[in-house]
């Protein structure tokens, strides 16, 4: 690991951190002094979610296994009040090694968006989560659960320190952008094409039009819900807004 992290680690921690090697660091310092220990906290420390996205890059870079912990570790603190309805693949304790469980959201109390949680969205470690084989889906459930939450024309987050309430918009386009990137067609026709959020996503569907079908997207979305003739006004409708978008 670089010197500009040991001495970031080192300052934020009041540790000296020499003859130590990386896991043993983030065993014996980053979890416990960072992300804080369980028997104490109310939820993972925003000096953990902050360092974690500073040095996104050079912690994946370092040692997969401590960095796949530590970006779990992230997701999950987003997912335990931050973000609402998050639908991870797996038992949140299953995604960890058993060595790290107390480090798990999944014993905390729910907290809401703070900047540390912020950061880690907007920034490299979100993407790292993305490029990590092993975290990309559980990136992914956060990054939907934030588009399903939110729109682009959102102006305010209710659950959110006051100085995050007006950025509902700002995490909306950020989620769109990374899913728009990192997912593949399949997972995100699941996400977008139900009834309450095509809406949101007409320039995608639009974008993608030769890999979907009307009737499954209809039959998806319940866009055309209504009696014969509310059916096809409906069925016109849509598709003159989904083809011009």
């Amino acid at each position: 690991m670089n010197t500009n992290t040991l001495s970031y680690i080192e300052e934020k921690t009041s540790t000296d951190l020499s003859k130590k090697d990386w896991k043993e660091i983030v065993d014996k310092v980053i979890l416990p002094k960072m992300a804080g220990p369980r028997e104490t906290r109310w939820c993972i420390n925003d000096m953990f979610m902050n360092f974690v996205d500073k040095y996104a890059k050079e912690i994946a870079a370092e040692d997969h296994y401590t960095a796949t912990a530590m970006f779990i570790i992230g997701l999950q603190r987003i997912a335990c009040g931050a973000v609402a309805n998050v639908k991870f693949p797996a038992h949140w304790l299953d995604a960890l090694p058993k060595e790290y469980h107390n480090y798990s959201s999944y014993w905390d109390e729910a907290h809401i968006l703070t900047k540390g949680c912020y950061n880690f969205i907007m920034g490299a470690a979100m993407e790292e989560s993305l490029n990590n084989t092993q975290t990309r889906a559980w990136a992914l459930a956060v990054l939907f659960a934030i588009e399903e939450s939110f729109s682009s024309k959102d102006k305010e987050i209710l659950y959110a320190v006051d100085e995050l309430k007006d950025k509902a918009q700002e995490l909306y386009q950020r989620a769109e952008k990374l899913v728009e990137k990192y997912a593949d067609f399949d997972e995100i026709y699941k996400h977008y094409a139900t009834p309450g959020q095509w809406q949101k996503h007409l320039r995608w569907f639009q974008k993608n039009q030769q890999k979907w079908e009307w009737k499954k997207f209809f039959a998806d979305t319940q866009a055309d819900k209504g009696n014969f003739f509310k059916k096809w006004q409906r069925r016109h409708f849509t598709k003159k807004l989904i083809q011009t978008a």
